[in-house]
């Protein structure tokens, strides 16, 4: 048995294990039983201003429950049973009304609450991960969070032939970290900078980075290597010519200037880049890893970028992670709840030492 817990209710008790739920398969909120997200319900608890009508853990396990059922609010309160109602355990087996459920969802968070929350998991998930891995590889990319066809305000995409906005998700192996939310034509390097900025106080490091060629850019191999410590496997044209700036000659010239500093071309290249980076010649340390891939070619890891777009399409199967049907205002808050509902799910399965990215047991 890998673990039980026994719920203790008024009119109903049942001792419910995570080996018969993966067995025997088990709702969302037996499954989140078995995590510990007290920080999270607490985080949430900040926000409000007085007691709230139903406690903040049951609503956010119903949330979860709706971005992953997809079947709206009412059928989503519909189907929750005796022994869910056990688990969310409110006043008088009272469960919220659909517009009560609709107003945690889309009123109780802002999106900026939702990134700190966001951030929050992809730093646990980090942490649990890394010390169970003996080389940590990252990813980022984009995948289209597709809009109603006739949506007046999404942008039709000529390459994906769709109407969408898109998420720019960075991954850790198959546990997705971070995301972003922009139009569904914007540049793949636009929300590069922000998202980098967002995530490098977790003080995550990896040793290689994989992402497509819609990130090539000088400003991307630095930041990468700079903040996460990794080599910057980029994709980049089969016809990309070595750029002077990044060359061995070129950086040399530039350290020769700072020996006032202490500065001198006998320094290991890594103390050489990181002086350069901090004084804003982040053009020459991004062009001399740009070099270096064109003369060494990518890292091993590149060909693992694949999983990424796997973990994409099993996000997109296991929470609602598209815009049809939804409000305009609200887009991108759904987006973020079912990004974060994903990583719940991650996280319950890394803290009981089960497979972070299978969980066709939940029914």
């Amino acid at each position: 048995m890998v673990s039980t817990i026994i719920i203790n209710h008024d009119r109903y008790a049942q001792e419910i294990s995570l080996e018969h739920i993966i067995r025997n398969g088990g709702s969302i909120y037996q499954f989140l039983c078995f995590l510990n997200f007290d920080d999270i319900i607490l985080e949430i608890e900040k926000g409000y201003s007085r007691l709230p009508q139903y406690h903040v853990k049951g609503m956010l396990m119903l949330a979860i429950a709706y971005h992953i059922e997809k079947i709206g609010y009412k059928k989503t309160l519909k189907k929750v049973s005796e022994l869910d109602k056990a688990i969310l355990n409110f006043r008088n087996d009272k469960l919220p009304s659909s517009s009560k459920l609709c107003d945690f969802i889309t009123k109780q968070l802002t999106i900026r609450e939702l990134e700190k929350i966001m951030l929050n998991l992809g730093s646990q998930l980090y942490s649990i991960l890394s010390k169970k891995a003996w080389l940590n590889i990252s990813s980022l990319d984009s995948t289209p969070v597709e809009a109603a066809r006739y949506d007046k305000y999404a942008l039709y995409n000529p390459h994906y032939k769709c109407k969408m906005y898109k998420a720019h998700i960075m991954m850790f192996g198959v546990l997705p970290l971070y995301m972003k939310f922009t139009d569904g034509t914007t540049n793949d390097k636009a929300p590069l900078p922000k998202l980098l900025e967002d995530v490098q106080g977790l003080g995550m490091k990896f040793h290689e980075m994989n992402l497509d060629a819609g990130y090539d850019s000088f400003e991307s191999f630095a930041q990468i290597w700079k903040i996460f410590g990794a080599k910057p496997n980029i994709a980049i044209r089969e016809d990309a010519v070595l750029n002077r700036k990044g060359t061995l000659k070129t950086l040399d010239k530039q350290i020769n200037k700072a020996w006032r500093e202490g500065m001198n071309i006998r320094k290991p290249i890594e103390e050489k880049l990181d002086y350069l980076y901090n004084k804003g010649k982040i053009e020459l340390t991004g062009a001399y890893f740009r070099n270096q891939i064109i003369e060494r070619g990518q890292g091993y890891s590149y060909s693992f970028r694949s999983h990424q777009e796997r973990i994409h399409c099993n996000i997109k199967k296991i929470v609602k992670f598209d815009v049809r049907y939804v409000h305009n205002k609200n887009k991108e808050l759904h987006t973020l709840w079912s990004f974060i509902s994903y990583q719940i799910l991650c996280l319950t399965a890394l803290q009981n030492n089960l497979k972070a990215d299978s969980f066709g047991f939940i029914f």
